[in-house]
């Protein structure tokens, strides 16, 4: 039981290093508007009504990559077959919930989004630990 929950913990924390990237690879394809300070929530809420969606679809992207690497990787670790990756994406997607909840301003489809891709990443890193 120790290795499940270090494979789980290893995998969410290689799934946030992921997301971080590839949100990074977003912002410099998409930049936020200048002067926004995203630990202020009301800045960030206003600043968030004017971004280009495909910066919204680049985070979703870089979601779901971090819900198949992070569930590879505690799946690997952990030995158990595909639950630790499943309960690596189930982390993943409460921490976004939480990003999208904290900071107002996120269009519907976001959260559908959200859903189908760290689910899809989930899904994908499950079946592939499998193997």
């Amino acid at each position: 039981m120790l290795r499940a929950a270090l494979g789980i913990l290893v995998g969410v924390l290689a799934g946030m290093i992921v997301a971080a990237l590839g949100e990074a690879a977003g912002h410099a394809i998409f930049p936020p508007p200048r002067g926004v300070g995203f630990s202020n929530p009301a800045q960030a809420s206003a600043a968030i009504a004017r971004l280009h969606p495909g910066a919204f679809a680049s985070v979703l992207v870089a979601w779901g990559c971090a819900a198949f690497a992070g569930g590879l990787t505690g799946a690997f670790i952990a030995r158990r077959g595909a639950w630790p990756a499943y309960a690596v994406a189930a982390t993943i997607f409460a921490l976004a919930a939480w990003t999208m909840t904290m900071i107002a301003g996120h269009p519907w489809w976001m959260w559908i989004g959200a859903v189908a891709f760290i689910g899809g990443g989930g899904y994908l890193a499950g079946r592939f630990s499998k193997a």
